[in-house]
């Protein structure tokens, strides 16, 4: 086992494990967390006393049973009362989904599909919305499939679907294993922040990934080791590539985003012909690796507070980081002529297509509206035949900060739009 230095992760939460900080699990809640905390002991003592982050976050959200988003855990909500930990966009306002709608309409027109595919349905609100907008539009489609790994959440996609649009519900199933070819729309709210991540930390500028070990205690703890440890190559790999891009000497941590870059390149290949909209919150690459930004972006949630333990609970809380969407729109492109799109900071369309709260630059055209002092932008992107791609869609920002809202999960303020050869973006 190679030379490791071990880090105690209190000091990221102080008052993470303290009762009067965060709520106490139920009893029965608490026992499937140890479950899953013994198999993670488990496996890192098979694995020699360490393992990579990304290993322990995938196990902590999607192990078969106990993990957050496998288990019968309740997510989703408006109040901690209730058992949830967040709620996101849908859930707020039916505006998300008339504004999706819109753009998911220009989408199965263009590209002449009549399908539609979501990953991570959450409680069906979304899919519901969606569907009966595009009926408000005149806009026909055949089906809606979803792909979702939480039993408890298919069944509140049901009851959801059933009760806002009873007569659209047998256009919905459920796969459970993705087809060879998809022609159609491929939405996905909210889920490439689930994708396990790797953590790296730069320390007197050397950099070493941070993993997961176990101290004498028996508690989780950060424990970091030379980045290029039993990789080889790795001035050559993806995550090698991206941090020698970050400038500065400084101490810094990162997250790589290894899962979602293969998710998205497995959706898009999937994807022969149509559009697949990816909403998140996150940064273009120039932004996420900004030298300012020195302690990641790692969040958890947990009965609507958001902190900064992924130790605690495990099994019972939200793991999550914001999106590098530069990394997913060039996933998305691969080796096979499509286009991508990057929009930030839009502003809500009215009934006729305007953007309400959209401010005219001097040229007399509209542009993106600033919020909370950050630089709104509409990032333009080339497709396969070298054409400057800019689309006149946006979705909106609702972006709130956890540390002062507890109630909400910070919201989608970016639309990454990924396209195949047959829908041609509008210029």
């Amino acid at each position: 086992m190679p030379e490791v230095a071990l880090i105690y992760n209190a000091g990221m939460n102080p008052k993470a494990h303290e009762p009067a900080s965060l709520p106490v699990p139920e009893p029965i809640a608490l026992a499937q967390s140890e479950a899953l905390a013994a198999t993670l002991r488990a496996e890192l003592a098979a694995a020699g006393g360490w393992l990579p982050f990304d290993r322990y976050m995938e196990r902590a959200l999607y192990a078969p049973g106990l993990g957050y988003y496998s288990g019968g855990a309740r997510k989703f909500g408006l109040f901690a009362d209730d058992g949830s930990d967040f709620v996101t966009a849908p859930e707020m306002s039916p505006l998300f989904s008339t504004t999706l709608a819109r753009a998911v309409a220009e989408a199965l027109e263009k590209s002449g599909t009549r399908k539609l595919m979501e990953f991570g349905a959450g409680t069906g609100r979304l899919a519901a919305g969606v569907m009966l907008a595009l009926e408000a539009l005149n806009v026909s489609f055949d089906s809606w499939d979803i792909v979702d790994l939480s039993g408890e959440l298919r069944e509140r996609q049901r009851e959801t679907i059933a009760k806002l649009a009873p007569h659209l519900a047998e256009r919905v199933r459920w796969l459970d294993a993705l087809p060879e070819t998809f022609e159609g729309v491929v939405i996905g709210n909210e889920v490439l922040d689930a994708m396990p991540v790797r953590l790296f930390a730069r320390k007197d500028a050397v950099w070493h990934e941070r993993g997961v070990a176990v101290n004498d205690a028996g508690a989780f703890v950060f424990s970091d080791r030379p980045a290029h440890s039993g990789e080889a190559n790795w001035a050559q790999s993806e995550p090698g590539n991206v941090l020698a891009q970050i400038e500065g000497s400084e101490d810094y941590v990162a997250e790589t985003h290894e899962a979602a870059l293969a998710f998205t390149r497995t959706v898009c290949t999937m994807l022969t012909r149509g559009a697949a909209f990816f909403i998140d919150y996150g940064f273009p690459a120039g932004e996420y690796y900004h030298p300012q930004r020195v302690q990641g972006t790692l969040m958890c949630h947990y009965r609507h507070r958001a902190h900064g333990d992924p130790f605690l609970y495990p099994g019972l809380q939200d793991i999550t980081a914001h999106v590098e969407f530069s990394g997913i729109g060039q996933a998305g492109r691969g080796n096979r002529r499509r286009s991508a799109r990057l929009y930030l900071a839009g502003a809500l369309p009215d009934e006729r297509g305007h953007h309400r709260g959209a401010r005219r630059n001097r040229s007399g055209r509209r542009r993106a509206f600033h919020a909370r002092g950050e630089r709104g932008a509409k990032a333009r992107l080339r497709s396969g035949d070298g054409r400057a791609v800019q689309g006149d869609r946006v979705l909106a920002r609702h972006r709130l900060d956890p540390r002062r809202v507890r109630a909400r999960r910070p919201q989608p303020h970016a639309l990454t739009t990924l396209t195949s050869p047959s829908f041609t973006a509008p210029t």
